[in-house]
Formats: structure tokens, C-alpha cells, sequence
């Protein structure tokens, strides 16, 4: 079975720091109640991730992620990677060749788009704030 995960940056607080670059796991609960959600680094590896933090990073490029995620599939990970599936709905939603399937799959993916993505948002069905 696959893990969902998503790709996450969250910009330096400072000057002197690095950004986050992190996999975030929403379906994976790291404590007993489910408050919090289970994330990955090279640094620190596995650890807590409040989802408003989450909620805080926008989506990881491809080339930000990619050796996270390989970090990932050595450890044995099979990943189903959010920002590759919301990327390829994007692309179809523009070429106009969107199913509806793929159309209930988006709206299924909705709480994983980038708040400011209003392209992605409206065709998922969110009203705007």
C-alpha cells in the first residue's frame, strides 16, 4: 500500500538559517490522539508536524524534493507523492482533457492545495475566502 506524503518548504526564519524542506505524511498520526502528523528530514528524521504548520509551507518543487524522497524509497517507502498528482491534474485541467474521475480525485486533494493556488482551488470546488 501506498503512503500518501506531500513535499513541503517553509521558508528561513532568518538569515542565518536553512529552509525546511520536509515530507509531511497527513495520513500517518504521530501521537495516539491524531493532533499530530508524522514528517521526515535529513536532519532530525522522523518527527511531530502540527498540521497548521503544514498548512504555513507552500509545495516543494520537484528539484527541492527529490533527494528526500529518494531518502525515502532507500528506507523502503513506497510513496504516492501529492505534488506529482496535483501537477499532473493541473496539467490536464489546462490541456481541457480533465475526466470527471480525475475532477472527484482533485476534490479529494483539496486540503493539500497551496492556499494561494487559486487555479487548483477553484477547480477543486473551494470557495474562496
Amino acid at each position: 500500500m501506498k503512503t500518501k506524503v506531500q513535499f513541503l518548504y517553509h521558508e528561513p526564519e532568518t538569515e542565518n538559517s536553512f529552509p525546511d524542506i520536509f515530507a509531511y505524511f497527513p495520513e500517518e498520526n504521530y501521537d495516539h490522539n491524531g493532533t499530530l502528523k508524522t514528517s521526515y528530514s535529513h536532519i532530525g528524521q522522523h518527527s511531530a508536524c502540527n498540521p497548521d504548520y503544514a498548512k504555513e509551507c507552500r509545495q516543494a518543487t520537484r528539484k527541492e524534493y527529490t533527494d528526500l524522497e529518494t531518502e525515502l524509497i532507500i528506507l523502503g517507502y513506497d510513496l504516492e507523492v501529492i505534488n506529482q498528482r496535483l501537477e499532473y491534474l493541473r496539467t490536464e485541467l489546462r490541456n481541457e482533457c480533465i475526466s470527471y474521475g480525475k475532477l472527484s480525485e482533485l476534490y479529494g486533494l483539496a486540503e493539500y492545495i497551496d492556499p494561494n493556488d487559486m487555479e487548483l482551488l477553484e477547480a477543486a470546488g473551494v470557495p474562496e475566502h
